[in-house]
């Protein structure tokens, strides 16, 4: 079998696992909980895809070598070693050639250094999957009201090789109604000057004459500088019925917590404290995250079937115990093609049934990633 067939039957399995979240989505009252049948073993798919990976990727072959990890022998996927997110920055990652990329998508560069780069052969899963739990987390499945979505980030033209914007576009495109206007960050430097904020609430004036339900997704930063421009001034009589911020705000604006930022977002719009939601996701991987009411829990990120968050030690790389503190190992069944296990620099505690995010790691990347970057390159 070629590696483009085998690619090919992995991804497919992936896929099983997206199909039949949505059957039983479909079958579940809004905010419950989805008793869901998974097509198969999640560890099984997990080695399955690490050994594809290890046949393909020489970087990742180094890394198991290094972890006296064989391949053939993985049973568990929380046993796969992670490749750290630093290492998207020093090589490629990737188990097909140049000419077979559909596209590269880019870190966005907000600190010191090369940005990383996930190269995609196909986007299918991808789509797929943000559809479905976009869906979800945003109460598509339960409305039929046209929705009109805006964004406070540049257009998929300006930022072509941005994950977030082009999750945000598949969303709009299915799920949105036409709109004059959907982007409100204008190319260049991203700066207060560069959002719209005029345009923004002229947008919404229109749709709230429309009878449209409206939803705003925007980075964090975006909705600090948003407020800031706004200076206090309200907007709960325009109707938004659902606010969505992803990623932080340090570096990129004033410093605001989780807890500051969605307490603004809701007052500003009118909202109740179940109206603001986060997403949490990175280019490295293929699969996002949502802490969302409709989606069960406003306090919590929950995982998807196809994708799980393992807190682990920053040194030793092993999981630490239920409720302890620990850096997140993303297992992502749709990162085929790369990884499919992401290490990355972001401090998560599980709690029940799903997970929290604490923030990044402070100063320099922790010990056991720049130590897994360094047994990747050789």
């Amino acid at each position: 079998m070629s590696l483009l067939a085998k690619s090919g039957a992995l991804h497919r399995r992936a896929r099983a696992f997206i199909a039949a979240y949505e059957t039983a989505l479909a079958q579940t009252a809004p905010g419950a909980r989805v008793k869901y049948d998974a097509p198969e073993s999640f560890d099984a798919l997990a080695c399955d895809i690490a050994r594809f990976q290890a046949r393909t990727i020489p970087g990742f072959a180094r890394l198991l070598q290094a972890r006296r990890v064989d391949p053939d022998a993985l049973t568990r996927a929380v046993d796969v070693p992670g490749v750290p997110t630093e290492a998207f920055k020093a090589t490629r990652i990737s188990a097909f050639s140049e000419h077979e990329t559909k596209v590269i998508f880019r870190t966005s560069g907000t600190t010191i250094g090369a940005r990383g780069e996930h190269a995609i052969r196909t986007l299918e899963n991808d789509d797929y999957a943000s559809l479905v739990l976009g869906g979800q987390a945003l109460g598509f499945s339960s409305s039929d009201t046209p929705t009109a979505i805006f964004a406070l980030t540049l257009s998929p033209e300006d930022a072509p090789d941005s994950s977030l914007i082009h999750m945000f576009d598949t969303i709009i495109a299915r799920y949105g109604a036409k709109t004059a206007r959907t982007y409100f960050l204008e190319k260049g430097e991203i700066e207060k000057g560069a959002l719209k904020v005029a345009a923004f609430v002229d947008a919404l004036t229109v749709a709230h004459a429309a009878g449209q339900r409206a939803i705003v997704l925007g980075t964090s930063f975006a909705f600090v500088h948003l407020l800031d421009m706004l200076g206090g001034r309200p907007l709960a009589h325009l109707g938004v019925d659902l606010a969505l911020h992803t990623g932080g705000t340090k570096g990129r604006s004033r410093d605001v917590s989780r807890d500051e930022l969605e307490a603004d977002i809701a007052r500003a719009f009118g909202l109740s404290s179940e109206g603001c939601i986060a997403e949490y996701g990175m280019t490295e991987l293929s699969s996002e995250f949502y802490r969302s009411a409709r989606a069960g829990s406003s306090t919590l990120y929950f995982e998807p079937p196809w994708a799980r968050v393992v807190a682990v030690d920053p040194v030793t790389l092993t999981p630490v115990g239920q409720g302890e503190i620990g850096i997140a190992k993303v297992i992502d069944l749709l990162n085929v093609d790369s990884a499919v296990a992401v290490l990355t620099q972001d401090r998560v505690r599980h709690e029940g049934q799903g997970f929290d995010i604490l923030g990044r790691f402070p100063g320099a990347p922790p010990r056991g990633c720049s130590l897994s970057v360094e047994e990747m390159l050789g």
